[in-house]
């Protein structure tokens, strides 16, 4: 998870956005697509790259009735990037070329979404996040990923993964381009007290295991275990969870 940048203004209440003391997950209609949950298992549960495409492709081909076309379409979108990541970060054999490539398939169809809208900013701000971890050499990705994660903080700044992405930034970037640990430490606290207990499986593994990290950059290294073993139940296919448990160990 090294991101660089790897991230309404009302509480509006869709049968697709939920919303918990203040804090809305428009992503939340993914508990709703079939299919996504077990792509999802095969990914960050089991690291299986080969189940998982043709998980993925299935979705792609199918249009779930209950959803909109805008959704079924983020649905395809953050199923590609869920897998780009198991082939450039987290898999057990890397291929990065080939995710990149699902990558930028995917900013292609991001780029069908709304100008400004959440989910382009999102899903923007993850895609460049993705490029910039299969190649921290080109910071061009990381500067888009930076652009898009703050744009959508300051647009739509109740949203579960808005809130996230931006605590995210903090608890990783270097403190000479803006970061402050602790910071972003009481941001992901609260949003989990808000939040933590309603959003989908996938998104608080991924908030407690960013808890866990800001928690061992701050010494606090039971809390930190805590969150690190709480996100490694859930979903144990994530390299960075395993250094850092690796790590709070060796203290």
């Amino acid at each position: 998870m090294k991101r660089v940048a790897t991230f309404v203004l009302l509480c509006v209440f869709f049968t697709s956005s939920f919303a918990y003391a203040g804090v809305v997950d428009s992503f939340g209609f993914l508990r709703q697509k079939a299919g996504y949950a077990e792509l999802i298992r095969q990914i960050r549960g089991n690291g299986d790259a080969r189940k998982a495409d043709v998980l993925r492709k299935g979705l792609v081909s199918l249009t779930d009735p209950d959803l909109s076309e805008e959704q079924n379409l983020v649905a395809t979108i953050r199923a590609s990037l869920a897998y780009g990541r198991l082939l450039v970060k987290d898999g057990p054999v890397l291929n990065k070329r080939e995710g990149q490539d699902v990558v930028r398939e995917a900013l292609g169809l991001i780029d069908r979404l709304p100008d400004d809208s959440f989910y382009r900013l999102a899903l923007t701000a993850d895609a460049y996040s993705l490029l910039y971890l299969s190649d921290t050499g080109d910071l061009s990705n990381g500067i888009e990923s930076q652009k898009a994660l703050s744009k959508a903080y300051r647009k739509y700044p109740d949203e579960f993964y808005s809130i996230y992405l931006k605590a995210n930034n903090l608890v990783f970037a270097p403190v000479l381009f803006g970061g402050n640990v602790s910071k972003g430490l009481d941001m992901l606290l609260d949003l989990y007290k808000k939040a933590g207990s309603e959003v989908a499986p996938w998104d608080l593994a991924s908030l407690c295991g960013v808890i866990g990290i800001a928690c061992y950059k701050t010494k606090a290294y039971d809390k930190a275990r805590e969150y690190l073993e709480s996100a490694n139940r859930m979903y144990p296919v994530d390299s960075e969870i395993k250094e850092y448990l690796a790590k709070v160990e060796a203290t």
